[in-house]
């Protein structure tokens, strides 16, 4: 069995986006962190975009439907989030927002951004978004699946397995 050490190790990639070679490098539990609180936050940067885009167009009571909207949506996600409740439906109910939204242009470039930003500080995360294509968006999306969240060689994951902390050896 050949296992790839730079899948087991986590170790960083190059790929080219657009003609440019990146070094993405594995998601870090504090990427991870950061790209929940992205999630958590979402709906209240779409708000405030929304309200610059279209704002001189909307009622008073339609902004204020929005507001109310962005801010149950927040905290829907912040107490799933943050494991503040205990609710099956509302963590299934996000669960599949945050699903969903990691498929997404925003989520994608984010994604890449925080993979990225160590070897390349000079891209910002609206450079990445700019880079989104549908193309890149799948390339993207894959690679970091790969390189953060699965391995390729299913049978490494297999070996380790059987491993516990609490199992010990006499000897």
């Amino acid at each position: 069995m050949a296992v790839d050490l730079a899948l087991m190790c986590a170790s960083p990639r190059e790929a080219s986006v657009k003609g440019k070679t990146y070094t993405f490098s594995p998601l870090t539990l504090g990427d991870i962190a950061e790209l929940q609180e992205w999630f958590v936050l979402q709906p209240v940067e779409d708000l405030s975009t929304d309200i610059a885009n279209f704002g001189e167009h909307m009622t008073p009571e339609h902004k204020g439907k929005l507001v109310a909207e962005a801010h149950e949506e927040y905290e829907k996600r912040r107490k799933v989030v943050r494991q503040a409740t205990r609710n099956k439906e509302l963590i299934n109910e996000v669960a599949d927002k945050m699903q969903a939204a990691l498929g997404t242009v925003d989520a994608v470039a984010m994604m890449m951004w925080l993979s990225i930003r160590t070897h390349h500080p000079e891209v910002t995360r609206e450079e990445c978004k700019k880079l989104m294509d549908v193309n890149t968006l799948v390339a993207v999306k894959a690679l970091m699946d790969e390189i953060s969240f699965e391995s390729q060689d299913k049978d490494a994951d297999l070996q380790y397995a059987d491993y516990s902390p609490e199992k010990k050896t006499e000897g």
